[in-house]
């Protein structure tokens, strides 16, 4: 069972993201993004390319941190197509 969606909203912290990742991989299989801001970008990534067992987020991350490029939202816009499917 999901959290409803009003309950996700409240999540003040940037455990929102998490909980909307899994609800929405529950709920319609895919992950939309959001674009509110994260505060802790290179851990909530990591936490889902662990849940994802994705690398593209962590990567992505990675990649613009190395070209200066600031990240703070999970838009999935500019993510590299999954290459293993």
């Amino acid at each position: 069972m999901s959290l409803p969606d009003d309950v996700i909203d409240r999540f003040s912290s940037d455990f929102r993201f998490v909980a909307d990742y899994l609800s929405q991989m529950r709920k319609i299989g895919t992950y939309k993004g959001s674009d509110r801001e994260i505060i802790h970008v290179r851990e909530v990534m990591q936490v889902l390319t662990s849940l994802a067992d994705d690398k593209r987020l962590i990567d992505t991350f990675d990649m613009a941190s190395a070209e200066g490029r600031e990240i703070n939202s999970c838009l999935e816009r500019g993510w590299p197509a999954r290459t293993d499917e």
